[in-house]
């Protein structure tokens, strides 16, 4: 009897602290409309991370963003790097991915100042809507796109925009000249994307001073 009266306690515990949870989620749900509806916590960061993260999530996000902003502080006019890795399985879903295709992204940039900025995209989507980004005034793009990590078709280009921060793709950060230089001494490979980054990326920012600004 004693041994059921505890299981009793215990699934009346655990069911309350369902309905509690739910609670919480609710309430989080409000807050995230809030700030798709103007409302700001005061701090640019915790709004991208709440729009962004599940809330168990937020503090070690809002952690993670916040080291990034700190050390951005120290290397403006600096360049950052950004590699990401895609990966995504294909066949047949009844029998397993019987192919994997891995997506590499290399991004390269100049670190205009020393804090992020948060934006609100418009309508609520499946990309979620908030965006945090790295003031940089523009970027080059370079992808790989790996078939069963075979065949690397390229592509790169300039995208005359900030920089979104990384997100949990993110493979491998350098942030200002000492770290990209020591990504670049890791191999030739490194050296290659980057030389391809660098030539981009200049000639897509003397392009994008050219043009005329619109009122």
């Amino acid at each position: 009897m004693v041994l059921h009266e505890d299981l009793s306690k215990v699934r009346v515990g655990f069911e309350e602290a369902n309905r509690q949870k739910e609670n919480f989620l609710d309430q989080f749900g409000d807050i995230e409309d809030r700030i798709i509806k103007g409302e700001s916590t005061g701090s640019p960061i915790l709004d991208y991370v709440i729009l962004h993260s599940r809330l168990e999530n937020v503090s070690r996000q809002e952690a993670n963003l916040s080291q990034l902003e700190e050390k951005l502080k120290g290397h403006v006019g600096e360049e950052i790097l950004l590699h990401e890795v895609w990966e995504s399985p294909g066949g047949c879903i009844d029998h397993g991915p019987i192919w994997t295709t891995r997506k590499n992204i290399y991004r390269l940039a100049i670190i205009k100042e020393g804090h992020l900025e948060f934006t609100i995209k418009g309508e609520k989507g499946w990309e979620r809507f908030g965006q945090l980004n790295i003031i940089t005034g523009g970027y080059s793009n370079k992808y790989t796109r790996d078939l069963n990590f075979r065949n690397s078709p390229r592509s790169i280009d300039f995208e005359n925009e900030n920089l979104n921060v990384p997100g949990e793709n993110a493979k491998e950060v350098a942030v200002g000249d000492d770290e990209i230089n020591q990504w670049r001494q890791k191999s030739k490979g490194n050296e290659g994307i980057y030389q391809e980054l660098k030539e981009a990326l200049t000639k897509g920012l003397e392009q994008s001073s050219q043009i005329p600004e619109t009122v």
